[in-house]
């Protein structure tokens, strides 16, 4: 980063400032990446409350008589 600055620097480009800002910018508000923090949000959610055992214990009585079926 400092070498793109002293180099946009020393080739004259006085808008440095405002390009790196913009091209910060663009690639952490990338709506993408939102999905990633919540997908382990959601599991931590589902670990804390014992949700996902209970979810489990509840489809056992379906799933339970099937070979790939849901055992804990």
């Amino acid at each position: 980063m400092i070498v793109a600055i002293a180099g946009m620097v020393l080739l004259g480009n006085d808008a440095f400032g405002l390009i790196y800002a913009t091209s910060t910018w663009g690639a952490v508000s990338d709506w993408s990446l939102a999905a990633l923090p919540l997908f382990i949000w959601m599991g931590e959610i589902l670990f804390r409350t014992r949700l996902s055992k209970d979810l489990f214990e509840g489809l056992t009585p379906w799933l339970g008589r099937y070979p790939e079926g849901c055992s804990m």
